[in-house]
């Protein structure tokens, strides 16, 4: 196995590639990928000279506390059905922490059965309300006709946005750990219950994947 950055050279492999593992049109994998490029990259793990599995990075930025920070958004995860279960994946992963020149990395699973493996990598899972509406909006997106750039289809992204609204946020890690705390009390509760809990998560990590 050979990790290697992009180069041109193999640029209809990736797009062909991502269409195979997402299901998408060349014009969507062409969007994707040149998304990535943009303000990012891509990583590839090479076999017999050719790409048969990917990452695509974006920078992040984000303000805490009057800090800035930089980070690295991981999407594009995909590698070819007939190499799966080898490594690929989780080298890719491993390859774009350690080489960007960020703080921290992050990942939204594809599927919910996907968070041990990326828990095994060291990602904190965010709650499955935020999952959950992470496949509406991407159902909704693409029932609109929609790919990640509407700059593609000829309209301006600066007119195109979305309305988001929840009663609560994740009531699942509410359940969890109100019986985490009657059962061993305040020092069981996760630190991360909060951000997992409040309806604010579920809206950025919307906005960061659209």
């Amino acid at each position: 196995m050979q990790i290697s950055r992009y180069t041109s050279t193999y640029r209809s492999e990736i797009e062909a590639l991502l269409s195979l593992c997402f299901g998408m049109t060349a014009e969507e994998s062409r969007v994707m990928l040149d998304d990535a490029l943009s303000n990012g990259g891509c990583l590839m793990c090479l076999s017999e000279d050719k790409p048969v599995s990917l990452a695509l990075t974006k920078r992040v930025a984000l303000r805490l506390s009057g800090a800035d920070y930089s980070g690295t958004y991981i999407f594009g995860l995909c590698t070819a059905p007939e190499y799966r279960g080898r490594g690929y994946a989780s080298s890719l992963i491993r390859e774009a922490c350690d080489s960007a020149d960020s703080d921290f990395a992050l990942l939204i699973p594809e599927k919910p059965d996907l968070f041990a493996f990326y828990e095994s990598l060291g990602f904190l899972p965010v709650g499955a309300g935020a999952s959950f509406a992470v496949a509406a909006a991407d159902e909704a997106m693409r029932a609109a006709g929609f790919v990640r750039d509407p700059a593609a289809r000829g309209g301006d992204p600066f007119r195109f946005g979305a309305l988001f609204a929840n009663a609560s946020g994740g009531v699942d890690e509410y359940e969890r750990n109100f019986e985490l705390l009657a059962k061993r009390g305040p020092g069981a509760v996760s630190a991360f219950f909060m951000p997992k809990f409040i309806s604010n998560g579920v809206a950025g990590t919307l906005a960061i994947r659209w």
